[in-house]
């Protein structure tokens, strides 16, 4: 007993009872709170899941009807074609036989024979057409960039210069009087020296050039600068 009564003298005289006090009483009100159950412990709201009709399908635009504008736009990007202003007209020869032996079928008829197996009266066989020969037509040509050039020998009509992923040119044949080779040009590309543009310089759709001829084309580059190629043609024959 005199520990205690020594204990409460020491706490009386150093003033600390008031500290001791609210020391037991929140031993005592701590166990209280943490034991009592929470009434205001509510399940959080679950989140609201997206229905069908709030998904916008890929490529929609959903107009506003008060006349406002769609927040999105999905824009599906096309391929510019650089020859969509020339137009190409390809003539496909077609030669007709003449003659009485022209076939029914791919079969010869004899002219004096009727096709169920009689006879007409006049039995007569006409003389065959020789075959005309075919010209050789061939052009060879260098084209590429500036100090680089690539010769293209016996170009076949139709082929893109310098390849068909980069097709600033095109070979459209050798012009009637077989003297000038012809090309389609890329509205890209800005021509310049000599040969003809059709229609005119300033809009050039069709460039012809004879044996000897060079044209320089300018073309923007990716980067916002200019790319130099050369068309120099080597050989025109028809």
């Amino acid at each position: 007993m005199s520990f205690f009564r020594d204990l409460w003298s020491d706490l009386t005289d150093k003033r600390l009872l008031p500290v001791v006090a609210i020391l037991i009483a929140g031993l005592i009100a701590v166990p209280v709170v943490l034991g009592r159950p929470s009434d205001s412990e509510t399940p959080p709201p679950a989140p609201e899941l997206a229905s069908a009709n709030d998904v916008a399908s890929p490529g929609k635009v959903t107009l506003d009807p008060n006349g406002a504008k769609p927040e999105f736009t999905q824009r599906q990007s096309k391929r510019r074609d650089p020859f969509a202003r020339a137009k190409v007209k390809v003539k496909k020869a077609i030669t007709v036989g003449a003659g009485v032996g022209t076939a029914l079928g791919g079969a010869k008829v004899d002219p004096g024979t009727s096709p169920g197996g009689g006879t007409t009266g006049t039995k007569t066989t006409p003389a065959e057409k020789p075959k005309p020969k075919t010209a050789v037509r061939r052009v060879s040509v260098k084209f590429g960039q500036d100090g680089a050039l690539k010769t293209f020998a016996n170009v076949a009509k139709f082929t893109p210069l310098p390849s068909e992923s980069n097709p600033l040119l095109v070979f459209n044949g050798i012009s009637a009087d077989g003297k000038s080779a012809t090309f389609l040009v890329s509205s890209d590309a800005t021509p310049s020296g000599e040969g003809i543009c059709d229609p005119d310089p300033e809009n050039c759709q069709t460039l012809s050039l004879r044996a000897g001829e060079t044209t320089i084309f300018e073309v923007p580059s990716g980067t916002g600068g200019i790319t130099q190629y050369e068309l120099r043609v080597l050989v025109v024959k028809s």
